[in-house]
């Protein structure tokens, strides 16, 4: 997710919480029920990433349920840099 927002100008926050939550899910699932012999051919930190690749390109691309909250007038206000005062 972190690449993605960085490098690609259509990353959204549901992707990115899409990406999380699928790459973390499919990474424990597989840590879990899968058999030694099956995780040494496919380690499970693959599926997670490709988990993780595949939520954030669907996230991003499908019509956004979720997006971030604007921040209030206060809140931006407290978020502005200050003037730069000469010395």
């Amino acid at each position: 997710p972190l690449a993605a927002g960085l490098f690609w100008k259509k990353a959204s926050t549901q992707g990115a919480l899409w990406a999380m939550l699928g790459g973390l899910t499919v990474w424990i699932a597989m840590e879990t029920l899968t058999t030694a012999t099956f995780r040494e051919a496919w380690p499970p930190q693959l599926w997670g990433l490709s988990t993780a690749i595949l939520g954030m390109g669907l996230g991003a691309l499908l019509p956004q349920w979720y997006k971030a909250p604007s921040p209030t007038p206060e809140q931006a206000e407290e978020l502005a840099m200050p003037e730069a005062t000469p010395n």
